[in-house]
């Protein structure tokens, strides 16, 4: 029971750091339509790089998730562009799992300002260097059990929460792993 609560207060923390992923962005590329031409342009976001769209679930697939799980899984339907979770239970009770991506993809120098910024706005002084991951930049959060990768114009935040690995870090540094293999 007390696990279920754990995850629980783990998801909502999520949405939160999700919440604040989006307004840490700043200012998104804007599309205009000259009156006189009738010529589209677009305007850079806030860091003079473009915004490049997101799909967290084609990044934090249902495999992947299985995988990590060691047991079947299912989407939830609170999904979006940016946000992706499964979960796993079993029949019997007795193991339950989550796992949520939240991918904010803004550009390379938008990325590792929210990137920077989170390390002490939101988590404090409380995050662990992680390495040997195919990334820019990695660390963990053990208050909120978040990973949150730099690669690129990504800045990725990876909650695994199961009973499948000794420690939620390490599910969430193996779901990191078959995640960042899926980033060209």
């Amino acid at each position: 029971m007390n696990k279920k609560i754990v995850m629980v207060a783990a998801l909502v923390g999520i949405v939160a750091i999700a919440s604040g992923v989006f307004f840490l962005q700043g200012k998104k590329a804007k599309k205009t339509t000259d009156d006189k031409t009738g010529a589209e342009t677009t305007s850079p976001t806030a860091t003079g790089s473009e915004t490049t769209s997101s799909k967290a679930c084609d990044l934090l697939t249902l495999e992947i998730a299985e995988t990590i799980f060691k047991a079947k899984a299912k989407t939830t339907d609170n999904n979006s562009s940016t946000a992706c979770t499964y979960t796993s239970q079993k029949e019997d009770l007795t193991s339950f799992g989550i796992i949520t991506l939240v991918d904010s993809n803004v550009g390379v120098l938008q990325a590792r300002e929210s990137f920077e910024t989170a390390k002490t706005a939101i988590y404090g002084s409380s995050t662990e260097a992680v390495t040997g991951l195919d990334a820019d930049a990695a660390y963990y959060a053990p208050t909120l059990k978040q990973l949150s990768i730099l690669k690129g114009g990504h800045w990725i935040i990876i909650t695994a929460l199961t009973d499948s690995y000794p420690t939620d870090k390490d599910a969430s540094i193996a779901t990191a792993k078959l995640v960042l293999a899926r980033i060209k």
